[in-house]
């Protein structure tokens, strides 16, 4: 018999599935990681992991927006009201944003960037759509 979870366990379950898939990621690498080992990590079945998250790739893109959120609200809350600021200025916020607990390709490396370049899900960042939308999100 399938397992109801309340909301509120839902969300603490996909944060353990998300945060055991970063520390692991880190450690083995993307590639080396099975959705069974996120799953064991936090302490449900692998079945119960698609629940959550559609394949390790869905799981990335996921972990990407958290990311690429609180990169954006850290940009919105340095520039303030500016709609335009000095070039060096600009240099100093994006390169103070740019940090390991901001940017999720902190934390993995080139072998992981060339799985991810290849996974149905994941290879849609690295599509210049998505590089526009960033830029689109600045102006």
């Amino acid at each position: 018999m399938p397992v109801i979870f309340s909301e509120e366990q839902r969300r603490e379950i996909e944060k353990n599935i998300k945060s055991a898939a970063l520390k692991m990621f880190e450690e083995k690498g993307i590639k080396n990681t099975t959705v069974a080992e996120i799953a064991k990590s936090v302490g449900i079945a692998k079945g119960t992991f698609y629940n959550f998250f559609e394949s390790k790739g869905a799981l990335i893109i996921s972990i990407v927006d958290d990311y690429d959120q609180k990169l954006y609200a850290r940009i919105y809350k340095q520039l303030g009201s500016d709609k335009k600021m000095p070039a060096d200025d600009f240099y100093k916020i994006y390169s103070s944003v740019f940090t390991p607990e901001n940017t999720f390709f902190c934390h993995i490396d080139a072998k992981d960037i060339e799985w991810m370049k290849n996974d149905d899900n994941t290879k849609v960042l690295f599509e210049s759509e998505r590089a526009c939308d960033f830029c689109a999100w600045l102006y």
